[in-house]
């Protein structure tokens, strides 16, 4: 019931309405937790290529954790930098 609902109002189950009154500092760890966290999970995917049912090269390899990287060192370097926007990189094998 609860999830018919949420889905008629446009809203996933188990996501949060935004608190009215929410500061700038208080948006950012609620945002910045769901974030980081897919973000993580999808780290976690990419790292499962290693698996059972996949084969690679040594340079495929290189070229994913290489790209992975340069995406950490462009976010360290907004939050010293934070005026700074960007293109979203883009990935090909």
């Amino acid at each position: 019931m609860a999830e018919q609902t949420a889905a008629k109002k446009g809203r996933k189950k188990g996501v949060s309405t935004v608190p009215a009154n929410e500061t700038d500092a208080e948006r950012f760890k609620r945002v910045g937790k769901l974030r980081v966290s897919l973000a993580l999970a999808k780290i976690d995917a990419v790292g499962k290529l290693t698996g059972k049912g996949y084969e690679f090269t040594q340079e495929q390899a290189d070229k994913i954790c290489s790209a992975l990287q340069s995406s950490v060192d462009r976010v360290k370097t907004r939050y010293k930098e934070p005026a700074g926007g960007g293109n979203r990189p883009s990935f090909d094998l």
